[in-house]
């Protein structure tokens, strides 16, 4: 079902979904803005899945350059919901 996005802008929250290639263990939901942490293994290695409402774009941005600078590359980000 898509997610409506009429409403959506930079200086509002949002739900995300994140996947990056690596492994984190739950210590760093607190450097992640509190993004539930989760790593699955695939035949390729690990990937890590961050969930959670991020309260804007900024805010978003520096969870990937967390990742980016974590050495952990990004599969992918996906706008779960956007919170009204």
């Amino acid at each position: 079902m898509p997610i409506n996005t009429a409403n959506l802008n930079v200086h509002g929250p949002a739900c995300y979904c994140i996947h990056a290639r690596g492994t984190l263990d739950a210590r760093w939901s607190r450097w992640l803005h509190e993004l539930e942490l989760v790593v699955e293994s695939d035949a390729d290695g690990s990937v890590v899945t961050l969930r959670g409402t991020l309260r804007d774009q900024a805010e978003l941005m520096g969870v990937l350059n967390h990742l980016s600078q974590m050495g952990l590359p990004l599969i992918s980000v996906e706008l779960v919901s956007e919170n009204t």
